[in-house]
């Protein structure tokens, strides 16, 4: 009599059935077992019936707020990945722990288990503006007027259309005067006219709405910043406590980022997927490197616009896929995947600029490596 505990039916599994010489059991009823991908792919049984297998996978960000509906709404659309957006520990593990009760319960009603990995994501080191002044939602900078950027810590949360505040002290130090401020990942564009001690004084190049807290990007700068912010590191204890699947990592330009990443998750690093976010053109010009050492690579076409021209981003699309293919063929572990990000739903209501990195995922998706 087989000893082995109950094996729920998982969806690449053959049916149980039965013959002249008694029950035959699943054939892959070891691999069920398994606790991460790895120990999972080694004890696959190559006897298994193969079954239908949808090669390409959907990773699906799920914000804090979403509804157990909204969920599985989700799930029975056929996620492959949920990839937790919050950034608090406590709201983490939260929302972590909602999607895997209705995993559960989806699982249930289909009768078999439904796989889903999960994700979280260490945003790296961040700029970003003040507060607006009062009860103000947005302020709109309009193109040719003047504003001043300051690094003043008086004025965090007095920002308004005469005067940003941006936390990075080191700000006027980087910036010269014809350089690009890039507010809210494109959606304004300054230009520096001049700077004089804690002030730079700008003018409005592309015009649009502003938000509190919006991001700034100084492309081409050199940012002095720590890699891993206290926050970055309460997720990487969440990551390794969790047995998360995947970890997403902004802000690595090169190979020394992502050391330090697996430094610090120690000897779980072999267990968790790296996947190393390509959003700048200082990563473009290190991916090479970047390749070898991640697990994933995933392109942040929004973020790369901001810096890039869009046909330029196609062919930078095109050609780390083909690298990652080829990376992947060398490889003893499975290919190296290609994860494809845009703001979708973005660029369906405001940003044309969300809307042109749309325009560049389907040709990649149909014209050959």
């Amino acid at each position: 009599m087989d000893s082995r505990p109950h094996c729920p039916k998982l969806p690449w599994m053959i049916d149980f059935h039965s013959n002249e010489d008694g029950e035959v059991f699943n054939s892959q009823h070891q691999a069920a077992f398994a606790r991460t991908t790895y120990e999972y792919l080694s004890a696959l049984n190559v006897k298994s019936k193969p079954s239908p297998f949808r090669a390409t996978k959907l990773v699906c960000s799920i914000p804090p707020y979403i509804t157990c509906n909204t969920l599985e709404g989700l799930l029975a659309l056929g996620i492959s990945v949920a990839r937790i957006t919050a950034d608090k520990p406590g709201k983490v593990r939260e929302v972590l722990s909602k999607v895997r009760t209705v995993n559960e319960s989806y699982s249930r009603r289909l009768g078999r288990i439904n796989p889903l990995a999960i994700a979280l994501e260490v945003k790296g080191p961040e700029i970003r503006t003040g507060q607006l002044n009062g009860s103000d939602k947005q302020i709109y900078l309009k193109k040719g007027n003047f504003t001043k950027i300051t690094t003043n810590p008086s004025y965090e949360e007095f920002v308004c259309k005469d005067l940003i505040y941006v936390d990075y002290e080191k700000l006027p130090e980087v910036v010269q005067p014809g350089d690009k401020v890039l507010l809210d990942n494109g959606s304004v564009t300054l230009t520096a006219i001049e700077c004089v001690e804690s002030i730079i004084r700008c003018i409005v190049e592309k015009a649009g709405r502003l938000l509190s807290n919006a991001s700034v990007i100084i492309p081409n700068a050199p940012i002095d910043l720590p890699l891993l912010p206290p926050s970055d590191k309460e997720l990487l204890d969440i990551t390794v406590g969790e047995n998360i699947d995947y970890l997403f990592v902004s802000g690595i330009t090169g190979k020394d980022g992502i050391f330090e990443i697996r430094d610090q998750m120690g000897q779980h690093c072999d267990c968790i997927q790296l996947v190393t976010k390509v959003e700048c053109s200082t990563a473009l010009g290190h991916i090479d490197e970047l390749i070898t050492f991640s697990d994933a690579i995933c392109i942040d076409c929004d973020r790369l616009m901001v810096e890039l021209p869009k046909e330029k981003v196609f062919l930078a699309q095109k050609s780390i896929l083909a690298k990652c293919n080829l990376a992947g063929s060398r490889r003893s572990s499975p290919l190296l995947p290609l994860h494809q990000r845009t703001l979708l739903l973005r660029a369906l209501f405001y940003d044309a600029a969300a809307r042109c990195a749309c325009q560049t995922d389907p040709p990649d998706f149909g014209l050959p490596s």
